[in-house]
Parts: structure tokens; C-alpha cells; sequence
């Protein structure tokens, strides 16, 4: 069929109640002979539309759609493709419409990963497509990161039912699950829960909750500066720490599923938990950005107790080309004060052990490896960049470490 012919099957395909749940996750939709093309963009940064996602189904009324299409607070953020010359590839089976398949940990799971359940749940023999971009140089599944994988086998998904979206395809028959969560909207449904829940007893059983682990990014180069004397502190009095990049996902999920309080220093890791259902303790997220771009409830909704705290007297950090601020690649500095209550509140020990010094002489040698990445990285050549570094640090105080800046940065 001609792909200006391209129409829809029906509205709606069915409401998917799951065993022992009230609750459905909602409608999954259903297309007839419809064209997928790979993507184009997936994540753009620094336009004035973060998710420009270009690529994946082309779906007719475009305008009118919303649940098929890609949403963030309900309302659809993504471009529609262009419709390609010719069509190089067909599925004639049944298949379900996973979304994209990017290199992002956290963006994958809480933007790209939410209609795989549904889909592997209403249709098990189906194929699942993904689509990467057409620079990602993903071409097999081989390819995709290891995390992209074991999200599959935590959803069991199999491996020989899943096609990647490479060359512009057709597919005749094409379900399309909604969005479990979506970014900024309300936290996710009973049912999607309850179907977690089931994932987790499966994988890991029943545990007595026991422990602290801080969950760090002191490995990063974009973390909470002086991090790695944190990490040493928590050690000193028993809290475990985890650097989750040195960790299969499994395991990752594993230990916080045992953990009685998960203390993340904010990044993509704390998404982890959107794999797991209401079997979560207590969470406490350090916020590295004074504004959060996450759905509280979606957490509220796993855990016993969640909490943000802004420990932070501020951010050193660049600009973007468009001489908007470059907060993703921002080093964070704690309030020194604000740091101390928090450590208190978690053990006296901690208060009591701790050292001003050590932990100035860490914070100084995270602004030097800061500095160092940000001296090989391209945007630092943006207008303005480098002055804006300088100004950062003077706010806080931390005027010693400017030479380096004036040394190393771009004199822009």
C-alpha cells in the first residue's frame, strides 16, 4: 500500500486489566500500514525545545495525536518525520511501538521504556520496535548499551522479538501502548505498579529491608564537588556506597530493593527505580540542580518516603551557544552549613568525624578535573562561556581556583 495511504485501524484496541488489578493501564491504540523511520534527533540540547524527537512512527492526524505520540505533562513534544522516498523494509507481523532506543540511561528508562510492560503483556508473540538514531551508530542490538538490554530482560522481553528500526519501514499491523509515566505529570497508575510489583517478587522474592547505601556520582565529572570525601565519610560508619555505573542494572535494582534508606546524589541512576514497583524504602535525593526536572509522585508512588534536599550554595558551570545557562554540565558546591545538618540528620558519627579540610582539599580537586573536562569540551568556545565560569566562582567564594580557569578555558 502506498504510504499516502496510509490509515488508521481503529481508535481504540483494548483497555489491558492485568491479573488481580482494578485499575486498566489504559488504551493501547492500533494502526494499520503504518511508516517508522529511524530518528533523526532523539535528545537535543540547547534549543528551546530540550526533547526535539524527530523520527519513529508517522503517524496519521498527526496533530490530533496524543497518547501514540511522544508527551511530556500530556501534551505531545515531539516533530513529525518526513516521509521518506522509499520504503526499504516491511514487518508484516504483529508488532507493538516501544519507542526510541537512545544511549541515555535515565532518559531511556523515564522517557523511552514506559509502554514496553503493557505491550510484552498484551501481546507476548508480537515483535517490539525501538528506533535509534541515525548517528547513534546502533545498527543491531548488539550495539545498544548493556543497560538498553537488561531493560528488555526485566520486562521479558525476548531478545529474537525485538527489531531495531534502522532503514525506513513499514508495518502492516502496529500497536501502540501509552506512556506509563510521563516527565512532569502525575505519578503512575495502580496497575502499572501492581505489575511491577509482580517483576520484583519474581527476580528477587521477599527481603527484610536493612542499611544505608548512598548512591554516588563521585565517578562523574559532573557530580556534587568534594563528593569522593563524602563517600569515605559514609564508609567510615558503615553506610554503603554504590556507584552504579560499575554495576549491571540487575544488581543495581537488587541492592535497592534490600536497602532500608537509598540517599542518590540527583542523576540519571535514581531512575532506576521507575523498574521497580512499590518496594522501595525510604529515598532521600541530593539535588545537584536548584530546580529538580523530575515527577516527585512517580517516586512518592515507590517509595515509604521521599525526599529532595537543596544542600547547594550553587553551580559553577558554562554557557550554551545560545547564551542559555549549560546546567547539565554544571558542577554543583555544597552550602558547608546546610552539608553539616544533613549529615547529622543521618548519623551523629558522621558530624563527629568529619573533616572541614579534607573535605575542601576534595571539592577543590573535583573543580580541577571540572575544569580539565571542560577544557576539551566544544561548547566551552560558546560566547560569554568562560566569563560566566569566572563569575560562578566568584559568588562562591572559591576565587583561588579562577587562575586555573583563565589558564585552561577558551578567552571568550
Amino acid at each position: 500500500m502506498a504510504i499516502h495511504q496510509t490509515r488508521r485501524m481503529r481508535s481504540i484496541d483494548k483497555n489491558i486489566m492485568l491479573p488481580n488489578t482494578q485499575e486498566s493501564f489504559g488504551p493501547i491504540e492500533s494502526f494499520r500500514d503504518i511508516t517508522i523511520v529511524p530518528y533523526e534527533v532523539i535528545i537535543q540540547r540547547g534549543s528551546a525545545t530540550p526533547f526535539e524527537n524527530k523520527g519513529g512512527p508517522i503517524f496519521p492526524d498527526w496533530d490530533q495525536q496524543i497518547a501514540a505520540r511522544f508527551c511530556q505533562s500530556g501534551t505531545p513534544v515531539d516533530t513529525l518525520p518526513e516521509t521518506p522516498n522509499s520504503i526499504s523494509e516491511h514487518i508484516d507481523a504483529p508488532a507493538v511501538w516501544c519507542g526510541p532506543c537512545c544511549t541515555h540511561f535515565g532518559h531511556q528508562i523515564t522517557d523511552f521504556s514506559t509502554r514496553i510492560l503493557q505491550g510484552v503483556t498484551a501481546y507476548p508473540g508480537a515483535r517490539f520496535l525501538f528506533a535509534p538514531a541515525t548517528d547513534s551508530g546502533i545498527k543491531t542490538l548488539d550495539d545498544t548499551p548493556d543497560f538498553f538490554r537488561a531493560i528488555l530482560d526485566w520486562y521479558g522481553v525476548p531478545s529474537d522479538q525485538v527489531t531495531l528500526i534502522t532503514k525506513p519501514t513499514q508495518v502492516s499491523e502496529l500497536h501502540v501502548p501509552p506512556q506509563a509515566e510521563q516527565l512532569f505529570d502525575a505519578g503512575p497508575s495502580s496497575a502499572y505498579l501492581d505489575s511491577l510489583d509482580r517483576i520484583v517478587e519474581q527476580n528477587f522474592g521477599e527481603v527484610q529491608k536493612t542499611g544505608i547505601i548512598y548512591v554516588s556520582r563521585a565517578g562523574q565529572p559532573y557530580c556534587m564537588a568534594g563528593e569522593s570525601y563524602l563517600e569515605a565519610l559514609f564508609r567510615e560508619v558503615g553506610i554503603e556506597v554504590m556507584r552504579p555505573e560499575t554495576l549491571p542494572l540487575q544488581d543495581q535494582l537488587q541492592r535497592y530493593y534490600a536497602a532500608r534508606h537509598l540517599i542518590f546524589s540527583e542523576g540519571s541512576a535514581l531512575h532506576g527505580l521507575q523498574l521497580l514497583g512499590r518496594s522501595v524504602g525510604d529515598v532521600t535525593l541530593i539535588q545537584r540542580r536548584p530546580k529538580l526536572r523530575l515527577s516527585k509522585e512517580s517516586f512518592q508512588r515507590r517509595a515509604d518516603k521521599f525526599d529532595c534536599l537543596n544542600l547547594l550554595a550553587g553551580l559553577v558551570h558554562g554557557l550554551r551557544i545560545n547564551g542559555r545557562e549549560r546546567l547539565h554540565q554544571a558542577l554543583s558546591i555544597f552550602d558547608e552549613a546546610l552539608l553539616l545538618d544533613f549529615l547529622g540528620s543521618i548519623d551523629p558519627q558522621l558530624v563527629a568525624r568529619r573533616s572541614i579540610d579534607r573535605y575542601r582539599e576534595a571539592r577543590d580537586q573535583d573543580i580541577k578535573r571540572w575544569i580539565d573536562v571542560e577544557s576539551r569540551n566544544p561548547a566551552s568556545q560558546a560566547p560569554n562561556s568562560t566569563k560566566t565560569v569566572i563569575l560562578r566562582l566568584q559568588e562562591l567564594h572559591l576565587d583561588h581556583m579562577i587562575p586555573l580557569v583563565k589558564e585552561r578555558l577558551p578567552d571568550c
